[in-house]
């Protein structure tokens, strides 16, 4: 059955759509930005790196994602998935701590906040939306 979105859900997916701009961005500055011999990220480090560059981004998408559909159908399997998304990507944040993973905490805190937000209040004042009636 599908309800409207509590408020709580709809802040939740504005930080977790911030959170995935976050990473689109690290990922674009990977790719266009050069140093001073005029090497990209990428180019300087290999192609291996891209996809250490490019998996905040999927795991970014996979919790928007994941939170849109708790948000309208109140499923506790796609919470799940969104927070081992988080915690994946807080856990890719603190081991590239001196490389990265400076870079992939502010997406990681974005998704934490929304997390956060998609888990309180409470879960049984859903109103049931068009289709339900």
């Amino acid at each position: 059955m599908f309800a409207i979105p509590r408020r709580q859900d709809r802040f939740a997916l504005i930080w977790a759509a911030l959170g995935l701009l976050w990473s689109i961005a690290l990922l674009v500055l990977a790719l266009k930005l050069t140093d001073n011999e005029g090497q990209t990220f990428i180019q300087e480090n290999g192609n291996g790196v891209l996809y250490v560059v490019m998996a905040p981004a999927v795991i970014s998408f996979v919790v928007l994602v994941a939170l849109w559909v708790k948000g309208w159908s109140g499923s506790r399997v796609s919470g799940g998935i969104a927070t081992m998304g988080v915690g994946l990507l807080g856990g890719m944040a603190l081991l590239g701590v001196l490389t990265i993973g400076l870079y992939i905490m502010p997406a990681a805190m974005f998704l934490a906040v929304a997390i956060a937000l998609s888990n309180s209040g409470p879960p049984a004042e859903r109103s049931a939306g068009p289709i339900a009636q």
